[in-house]
């Protein structure tokens, strides 16, 4: 595999996206299918850039919640992480889980308090870059490694463009 190219996110964007959980560490990219799981979400990001350090993020997962908010017996609920307006001082990050939550589960809670969504540029301090074509698309896939979650991977989908005669 090749090196990846550095991408930097748009000062403001809205996408759909399907992510999937893979609980196998030993299942890691770059994937010439995507490995079976019943575990995966629909969703979408919405982002705005309003200075070098004021940011506003809301992230969407329709189906399934991400999985990082222990003890859930299951993750089968959807949620929405929320940053206004956050600056690396002063942002607070909140999470809405929808009404399929467990009992146990608050409908809203606060998640980071100073937190703000990541630059447009954060792929850049990614320890690992690749690019790989073995989906038969070209993906450039930046990877960090969390302890607790095992590799986080963001994906860019290499499109051919199309020359306009």
């Amino acid at each position: 595999s090749a090196p990846a190219e550095l991408h930097t996110w748009p000062n403001d964007f809205v996408v759909e996206w399907t992510m999937y959980f893979i609980a196998n560490m030993s299942l890691t990219p770059p994937y010439t299918s995507i490995p079976p799981t019943p575990n995966f979400t629909t969703g979408r990001t919405h982002y705005h850039v309003s200075s070098d350090s004021v940011r506003s993020m809301r992230e969407t997962y329709d189906q399934r919640c991400i999985p990082v908010f222990p003890p859930f017996q299951g993750n089968d609920f959807g949620c929405s992480f929320i940053n206004a307006n956050a600056g690396p001082s002063n942002g607070t990050s909140y999470v809405l889980f929808d009404h399929r939550r467990p009992p146990s589960v608050p409908a809203c809670c606060i998640i980071g308090r100073p937190f703000h969504p990541p630059p447009p540029d954060f792929a850049h301090s990614m320890p690992v870059r690749y690019r790989d074509r073995g989906t038969g698309s070209m993906v450039d896939w930046n990877v960090v490694w969390d302890k607790d979650a095992g590799p986080v991977s963001y994906t860019h989908l290499t499109l051919p463009t199309k020359r306009i005669v």
